[in-house]
């Protein structure tokens, strides 16, 4: 079992505690969804999540400097790019 996977039985749990068949119906065509299209799917998803990631990364250590050397200039522009 994948994390698609996982999800989808999640929503499907969801839709059927509330009785909603138009979900239903959608998530039984997530069920045989091509695996390239999921591979393609949980791929944007992680970039997503490594780019969230990396701006909350660099926020906090802005916010928290160590003794480590850093230019705060270097920081600030690498913020702005994400």
């Amino acid at each position: 079992m994948n994390y698609w996977d996982k999800i989808v039985g999640k929503l499907l749990f969801i839709s059927a505690d509330k009785k909603d068949e138009q979900m239903k119906e959608m998530i039984k065509k997530l069920i045989v969804v091509s695996y390239s299209v999921k591979e393609a799917c949980l791929g944007k998803f992680i970039k997503q999540a490594n780019f969230l990631y990396a701006i909350a990364f660099f926020q906090w250590r802005y916010k928290y400097p160590n003794d480590v050397k850093w230019m705060k200039e270097d920081l600030e522009e690498l913020i702005e790019q994400r």
